[in-house]
């Protein structure tokens, strides 16, 4: 019993770094997350919007700021015809869930 007493001061550091180093490994292998297809993302673009007479979709993620949150983003834009005349829209999806955060009329 009393040999435990002596090494107890000795433990607390060792936990906190232990602790320190799962989160650290945690946060790196959260950040390397796989980027959602963005093939997908176009596709469902398209999909939402009828009569689509053109597309396209920037592959290389950037970074978009939208009430104050960070995102990972892929984006594009969209032609669609509606009642004989062409409009244009600009997309934002998420990199990591490809879910479309704003769809803009240009």
């Amino acid at each position: 019993m009393r040999n435990i007493q002596k090494k107890w001061p000795l433990m607390i550091p060792i936990t906190v770094g232990i602790i320190m180093a799962g989160s650290y490994f945690y946060t790196l292998s959260k950040n390397k997350q796989s980027y959602y297809p963005a093939e997908k993302v176009i596709t469902s673009v398209k999909d939402y919007f009828q009569n689509v007479t053109g597309s396209y979709i920037v592959y290389e993620p950037t970074i978009y700021r939208k009430f104050g949150i960070e995102y990972e983003v892929y984006k594009g834009g969209i032609s669609a015809m509606r009642n004989g005349k062409i409009y244009q829209y600009t997309f934002i999806a998420d990199a990591y869930d490809g879910e479309v955060i704003d769809i803009i009329e240009v």
